[in-house]
């Protein structure tokens, strides 16, 4: 007895269960699409308080030392435990914060862990950069990339890495990087206040406080 193989009816049906599940993927790609804008808003919304509150403590800051920078060129920082610099200068301003917490940026959680105590603190539990001081901005988001050089200075007695960026004709290859927060960021200027914004804002936001012309170096943690 000869039995012939069903040709029609298999290929049939796995043609329609191809389109269901490709539907079926179709719709969770939509579902999770908000989800994933939801999530990136809530995250820049709260790096932009821990922002706004490290302003706020660096205006008690001036006002109880008469003006002086928190880190004047950065020569006369005091070392933290661990012998970071970063840190060492933030945790001059642990009467004014009500949590180490506040110096990890949710954007970087994964990379840059928060601390659980002052006591802990290091650099590598930072997820914000220091500002040149005196300058016109204190903090801002590290994650500039497109046209700077970093270099290593001795601050302190600690060699630290420090990001140079030209505000001449280079300014325009100036970004956020797309690796925390999709190309936008926040700068804290030096009245507290937080500046928050794409490329372009960042590009004409420096240009401003620098005059357009000079150059602007940033302290990152390391």
């Amino acid at each position: 007895m000869r039995i012939y193989p069903n040709t029609g009816s298999v290929h049939a049906f796995t043609r329609v269960e191809a389109i269901v599940v490709g539907v079926a993927i179709l719709v969770l790609i939509l579902l999770l699409i908000p989800f994933g804008r939801a999530r990136a808003r809530a995250t820049r919304a709260q790096c932009i308080n821990n922002l706004k509150q490290l302003g706020t403590a660096h205006s008690y800051w001036l006002l109880k030392n008469e003006d002086r920078p928190l880190c004047p060129a950065v020569q006369t920082a005091t070392r933290s435990q661990n012998g970071d610099l970063v840190s060492a200068i933030f945790l001059q301003l642990t009467n004014h914060l009500p949590s180490s917490k506040i110096l990890a940026c949710p954007g970087l959680r994964l990379r840059r862990p928060p601390a659980s105590s002052w006591k802990e603190l290091t650099d590598r539990n930072i997820g914000y950069a220091l500002g040149e001081q005196p300058a016109s901005f204190v903090f801002l988001d590290m994650h500039i990339e497109g046209a700077g050089r970093e270099e290593r200075v001795e601050w302190a007695g600690i060699a630290a890495p420090i990001r140079a960026f030209e505000l001449g004709a280079s300014r325009s290859r100036m970004r956020w990087s797309r690796t925390n927060h999709s190309g936008m960021g926040q700068i804290v200027l030096i009245d507290g206040s937080v500046v928050a914004g794409d490329d372009v804002v960042l590009r004409t936001q420096l240009g401003i406080l620098n005059g357009g012309t000079h150059t602007f170096r940033i302290l990152v943690p390391q």
